[in-house]
């Protein structure tokens, strides 16, 4: 059976008739109804129109159904919930996968993110150490010297030979 017509619902003529008939109407909808009939010829002939229409079908012979009708109707419904179910188990399939595709990325990307960031970390003061080891080579002999000035003007004199002027 139809759902009770809500108020909301503008209806046609015709299909709140119908609504009225079946008893689908609410209290209010019903009260309208009745006012209406009782003030409009027209109204109240589509009303008796619909229900002769109705009390026509009272008349006619109710089919059983066979026996075949019901098992295809089974069947049938049985095949389209199997289809849903299928469909279903699908659809929750693609997203489990699509979850841990994305998290076995999250995953990657952590572990790759960590590996750079404790790299840089460990070999920064290695790096340091790699930059400053010709003053460390050296250390000894600059430890003998009293002053840099003293030495540039050793370098002055040629005395280093070819090495390369690191000073400012």
């Amino acid at each position: 059976m139809s759902n009770p017509a809500e108020p909301t619902t503008r209806l046609t003529a015709e299909e709140e008739l119908v609504a009225y008939l079946d008893g689908e109407l609410d209290s209010s909808s019903t009260a309208r109804v009745e006012r209406r009939l009782a003030e409009d010829e027209t109204y109240r002939q589509q009303l008796q129109q619909l229900q002769q229409s109705w009390d026509m079908l009272d008349v006619l012979e109710r089919p059983e159904p066979s026996e075949s009708f019901t098992r295809d109707t089974v069947e049938m419904v049985a095949l389209k919930t199997k289809e849903d179910l299928t469909r279903k188990k699908s659809q929750q399939s693609g997203k489990r996968m699509l979850v841990m595709s994305g998290s076995a990325l999250a995953a990657a990307l952590s572990l790759t993110l960590g590996f750079v960031l404790i790299r840089s970390a460990i070999s920064r003061p290695n790096q340091k150490l790699v930059r400053d080891l010709p003053v460390i080579e050296k250390l000894d002999e600059y430890q003998s010297v009293d002053s840099v000035e003293f030495l540039k003007s050793l370098q002055g004199e040629g005395l280093f030979g070819e090495e390369i002027n690191d000073a400012p």
